[in-house]
């Protein structure tokens, strides 16, 4: 008997730390749903800024699914960044794939990736990958490849407005954002 829940504690210990510490071999946010009506596509938030200003789900214009989400132009004081956090595992190689299509913009769109140690395991900023989405006017795929750090847990996507910092201006979509692991 002893050794049946000794087997079983150590099977949930397996299976927990699973869930915690790795990602699926691929994981992919099509942009489809809005189900608390804030405006931003389900799981995404908003990390800075004004999203009625510049973030929207987009039904009308999308590479697949039910929708996208549009990035419009911005003024500096509408500064915005749309998120999501993914768990990661370390030391592993990664390959970020984005579908993006603008109109009008006279300057980039970004794609970034921030690495954090898994919870627990400490603090702040590991590592910065960038993806640059530049001026595909018809629907376009994007790739970035990138590896974890020894003491990568976490990854935040992000996805920034026309231009960044600079702020220029147009619109640009961006639907499909996968990330799977590179065997």
């Amino acid at each position: 008997m002893n050794t049946w829940r000794v087997a079983l504690f150590a099977l949930m210990i397996v299976f927990c730390q699973g869930v915690v510490v790795g990602v699926a071999d691929d994981m992919t946010f099509g942009f489809d749903e809005d189900k608390d009506g804030n405006g931003i596509p389900d799981p995404w938030t908003i990390g800075k800024g004004a999203p009625e200003k510049s973030v929207s789900l987009d039904t009308s214009v999308k590479k697949s699914g039910k929708g996208s989400i549009r990035l419009e132009d911005a003024s500096e004081s509408a500064y915005v960044v749309v998120r999501h956090m993914v768990d990661a595992k370390p030391n592993t190689a990664y390959r970020l794939t984005a579908w993006a299509k603008t109109d009008e913009t006279a300057g980039p769109t970004a794609v970034y990736l921030s690495e954090y140690h898994a919870p627990g395991k400490g603090r702040g900023l590991l590592k910065l990958h960038v993806l640059i989405i530049d001026q595909p006017r018809e629907w376009k795929e994007f790739t970035k490849e990138f590896a974890t750090t020894e003491k990568t847990g976490r990854i935040t996507i992000e996805l920034c407005p026309v231009g960044f910092a600079i702020m220029y201006t147009g619109t640009a979509w961006i639907d499909d954002v996968k990330i799977e692991e590179v065997q």
